[in-house]
């Protein structure tokens, strides 16, 4: 647990569960065409709560997005810059087994405080990017 502590202390663009599953799915998926409600829909969170991480990820320079006028689909594109040495790959392998996504989100939950709702769907829902693998 120090050493999960330890890498999300390093990655201050990961603050909630969203956001971890977000990159995450990212990650696996460095590029693609999709309207934000499918992006919500596949990463298994409300579409507000995929919205602010959004912002979050596009803020930090890990993602960029684009949009056609002509079409409600963005393209997302990850930029896969690591300027802290690795901690993107050390976060997606840590998140991809039950005990690292686990220790993740009980981190995660101790520095900062949610809503009953995010945290029933975390407690219910292990590992909600699954279903778009």
């Amino acid at each position: 647990m120090d050493e999960t502590r330890g890498l999300l202390a390093r990655v201050p663009v990961i603050r909630t569960a969203c956001d971890l599953d977000l990159v995450v799915f990212l990650y696996r998926h460095p590029r693609m065409l999709l309207t934000s409600e499918r992006l919500a829909e596949f990463v298994g969170y409300d579409i507000k709560e995929v919205a602010k991480s959004l912002e979050t990820v596009i803020e930090a320079g890990l993602l960029e997005r684009d949009q056609h006028p002509a079409h409600a689909a963005r393209m997302y594109c990850l930029t896969l810059r690591d300027p802290e040495g690795r901690w993107l790959s050390s976060i997606v392998e840590l998140a991809s087994s039950r005990q690292g996504r686990y220790d993740l989100i009980q981190v995660l939950r101790s520095h900062s405080p949610q809503s009953s709702a995010s945290r029933v769907r975390q407690e219910r829902c292990v590992i909600p990017i699954a279903r778009a693998l």
